[in-house]
C-alpha cells in the first residue's frame, strides 16, 4: 500500500514537484483533450477530429456510469493527513483520467507521424495515472482498472467500429434522433434507479460512517448529465451536419486567428456557464459544447475541413 502521509509530505515540502505532478495530471482531464481534438477538427482532419470526439463522449460517460455502479472511495476520505492539491467531487474507481488519457492518447499515438509526439503519447499515459496517485486522489488499483477497462474500449472500437458506423449511415434521420433520445433516456432511467437502490442502502447501513456519509454527500444521477449531454450534442452535429453546406476554401492566417479566438472563447463560455450552474443545466450545455465545436464554429467560419 501506498504510504499517503509520506507522499503529502513530499507534496507540501517541495513545491516544484507538486507543480509538475498538477500539471500532468490535469493533462488526463477530459476538458484539455476537448481543446486537443477541437483543435484537429478545426482545423486539420475533420474525420478523425469526430471518431476522436464520438470516442471521448462514450468514454466520459462510461467512466461516469461505472463510478456510480462500483460506488468506491477515494483515498482522502479516510486519511486527514493527505495534503490535497487537487480533488473531485465523483467517486474513484475507475480512474477518468487513467481511463480517458490512455484511450484518446492511445488514437493519437496511432495517428501521429512525427517520432517525437508519439513517444510523449506514451510517456503520458503511464505519467498521468502515476500522479494521481501521488496527489492522493485515487488508490493504485483504481488507476489500474482505468487501464484495463481503457484497454476494454479500445478493442471495442477497432473491432466494431466500422460496421457500426455502416449501420448508423445506413439509418435515416428520423430513426437516428429516435436512437439517440431511446439511449438517452434509458441511461438517465438506469442511473435514476441504481442511485435510489444505493441511497436505500446506505441509509440502512449505519449512515454514520465516513464512506457512508461521504457516499451520500455525492451519490447523484447529475454527474452522468453532461457527459450525455456532450455525447447526444456530437450525434446531432454529425446528423445536422449532413444537411448543411459548409463552404471549403483556402483561409489566410488571419482568418485562423479569428476562429481560434472565437471557437475557443465560446467554448471557455460554456464551461464556465457549465461550472457556475453545474447541476441545473448541465445536459444542455453538454449539448450545446458538442453544437458548437461540430455544427455550429464550422459553419460559422466556413472550415475547410474535410
Amino acid at each position: 500500500m501506498i504510504d499517503y502521509l509520506y507522499i503529502s509530505t513530499m507534496l507540501a515540502t517541495n513545491s516544484l514537484f507538486s507543480l509538475i505532478l498538477n500539471l500532468v495530471t490535469l493533462l488526463g482531464n477530459s476538458a484539455f483533450y476537448v481543446i486537443i481534438i477541437s483543435l484537429i477538427y478545426w482545423f486539420s482532419d475533420r474525420k478523425f477530429g469526430k471518431f476522436l470526439f464520438i470516442t471521448l463522449g462514450f468514454s466520459a460517460l462510461f467512466v461516469s456510469i461505472t463510478k456510480i455502479i462500483f460506488l468506491d472511495s477515494r483515498p482522502y476520505w479516510f486519511d486527514n493527513n493527505i495534503l490535497l492539491s487537487t480533488s473531485s467531487s465523483s467517486f474513484g474507481l475507475p480512474s477518468g483520467h487513467a481511463l480517458i488519457s490512455l484511450v484518446i492518447l492511445s488514437l493519437l499515438f496511432l495517428n501521429a507521424r512525427k517520432l517525437y509526439f508519439k513517444l510523449i503519447c506514451l510517456l503520458l499515459i503511464p505519467a498521468i495515472g502515476l500522479s494521481r496517485i501521488y496527489l492522493g486522489v485515487h488508490y493504485p488499483y483504481q488507476i489500474i482498472f482505468g487501464w484495463l477497462f481503457g484497454i476494454i474500449i479500445l478493442y471495442l472500437i477497432f473491432s466494431s467500429h466500422l460496421p457500426i458506423s455502416k449501420w448508423w449511415n445506413n439509418m435515416n434521420f428520423k430513426y437516428q434522433l429516435s436512437l439517440l433520445l431511446s439511449f438517452s433516456f434509458f441511461i438517465i432511467i438506469f442511473c435514476i434507479m441504481l442511485v435510489n437502490y444505493y441511497e436505500i442502502l446506505l441509509t440502512s447501513n449505519s449512515a454514520e460512517t465516513v464512506y457512508n456519509v461521504k457516499a451520500l454527500n455525492i451519490l447523484s444521477v447529475n454527474t452522468i448529465f453532461f457527459p450525455l449531454g456532450f455525447l447526444s450534442g456530437i450525434i446531432i452535429s454529425e446528423i445536422l451536419y449532413k444537411y448543411s453546406k459548409i463552404s471549403d476554401f483556402s483561409y489566410t492566417k488571419i482568418h485562423v486567428l479569428i476562429k481560434f479566438i472565437v471557437g475557443f472563447s465560446i467554448l471557455y463560455l460554456l464551461y464556465y456557464i457549465n461550472s457556475y450552474f453545474e447541476i441545473e443545466i448541465s445536459f444542455i450545455i453538454g449539448i450545446l459544447i458538442g453544437l458548437w465545436i461540430l455544427l455550429f464554429c464550422p459553419i460559422l467560419f466556413k472550415s475547410s475541413i474535410r
